[in-house]
């Protein structure tokens, strides 16, 4: 009960909030605020762990039903190309700066899911697979907060500096600021054409978020193989390391894909979805040790400008190269 009323308390202060700041990013914050300012009540630990954990799992499934393969359609080869290209230059600044600063792996990783594809939602989504401490995943979500608020206050001024076309405006922010909210935000302040650019080149990278997410699942275990192991892959320890939630994720876009979603059930599980990860991260927060996170320094904020802007700096040169001026 009182995670669900900390996650209204943190919508309701969302609503009368500049539209770049995200209900998440309150809730999150709040949590921390009362975990180490405040006191929990152990009473409460066994709510809010089921919170951070179960409702976690239950959202990132019934986002599911709100994507389908002609998102990824709709925008072209072109944008999506480029967005691949994005995963590549991130987790390149991520694999070689993360063990330059000492960045344990998995924040880095969190920090290059939430980068490279659509913000938060691949924090909370990524973080049960590889097995996340709950510190990491508040630390990733306050770097993206950080770095996706910054955008969307310099990008509209840069691309009224350059002279910048809504296309290729729109198209460059859709495919380099992180968080959805941030996303139309930025967009949008531009011009109305730039924010519909914006946000279905934006809908493109959510929408693989699914594939991303299954890779992850198999990779990821493999490469914490012992040096001894076979390299004979298994098939059936590749299927076993994937999480069931991303099964389930995968199932019902693809139920969506084939029209077996009605547009209002769709749309509910999307509510529904959003409110119960909103949860989750409150959940997180009120579990998260602010100690803990100082113990990181100031590492993962520097890998997370790097990547920030490496990926600003591809996506910018390569719309300019497909679009022009």
């Amino acid at each position: 009960m009182a995670v669900f009323m900390l996650a209204v308390a943190a919508r309701i202060a969302t609503g009368a909030l500049p539209p770049y700041v995200s209900e998440v990013s309150v809730g999150i914050l709040a949590g921390l605020a009362i975990a180490n300012f405040g006191q929990v009540h152990q009473a409460l630990a066994a709510g809010i762990g089921f919170a951070a954990s179960a409702l976690l799992r239950v959202g990132i499934v019934l986002l599911g039903a709100r994507l389908s393969l002609d998102q990824v359609l709709a925008t072209g080869a072109g944008s999506l190309l480029i967005i691949l290209l994005g995963f590549v230059v991130v987790a390149a600044v991520i694999i070689l700066l993360g063990r330059l600063f000492g960045v344990p792996p998995r924040l880095a990783l969190l920090i290059g899911v939430g980068t490279a594809i659509c913000g938060n939602s691949a924090i909370v989504a990524t973080a049960p697979i590889i097995e996340a401490e709950e510190s990491d995943v508040s630390f990733a979500v306050a770097t993206i907060t950080l770095f996706g608020t910054a955008a969307v206050i310099l990008y509209p001024l840069i691309g009224l500096i350059f002279g910048m076309s809504d296309d290729l405006y729109g198209q460059w922010v859709g495919m380099a600021v992180n968080d959805t909210s941030q996303v139309t935000a930025a967009a949008f302040a531009y011009s109305d054409d730039a924010g519909d650019t914006a946000t279905i080149v934006k809908l493109t990278r959510n929408a693989l978020i699914g594939p991303v997410l299954v890779a992850i699942g198999v990779i990821y275990p493999l490469l914490l193989a012992a040096p001894g192991d076979s390299g004979k892959i298994e098939v059936w320890k590749v299927l076993r390391s994937v999480p069931p939630f991303v099964l389930g994720f995968i199932a019902l876009a693809a139920l969506n894909s084939l029209g077996a979603v009605p547009p209002v059930l769709g749309s509910a599980a999307y509510d529904v979805a959003k409110f119960a990860i909103l949860m989750a991260l409150v959940g997180l927060g009120l579990r998260t040790s602010l100690r803990r996170l100082r113990s990181v320094g100031l590492g993962p904020l520097w890998v997370g400008l790097t990547a920030a802007v490496a990926l600003s700096a591809m996506a910018l040169t390569l719309s300019f190269v497909t679009l022009g001026p």
